[in-house]
């Protein structure tokens, strides 16, 4: 899960995993069309990305998008509000949470 800025940590890692075959499932929060970073990168990939445009990160949403939520570890990167929010949030839905925070930017 990356808001903002968080997505930069995701491109890192995705690039490293060039030619992996990973079950990798990517919810990436921005706030309108134009703050879309790495469109091209992320595309290339081979994960699935969902870009939400001004949306929440909710229960219905994660289960929208990974079904087997449950069964996953989360990264979340982001502002430190949007990072601890999810967290609270998901901290009982998930196998386990690993976050990373980006703050005054």
């Amino acid at each position: 899960i990356a808001g903002g800025i968080g997505i930069t940590p995701f491109v890192s890692h995705l690039s490293s995993l060039a030619g992996n075959t990973r079950d990798i499932v990517l919810l990436y929060y921005v706030n309108g069309p134009d703050e879309i970073a790495y469109e091209k990168q992320l595309r290339k990939s081979g994960v699935t990305v969902y870009t939400l445009i001004n949306e929440q990160l909710t229960e219905e949403t994660l289960t929208r998008y990974v079904q087997d939520a449950a069964e996953r570890t989360a990264y979340i990167s982001g502002p430190p509000l949007m990072v601890a929010s999810a967290k609270t949030l998901l901290r009982d839905k998930l196998k386990s949470i690993k976050t990373d925070y980006f703050s005054g930017y």
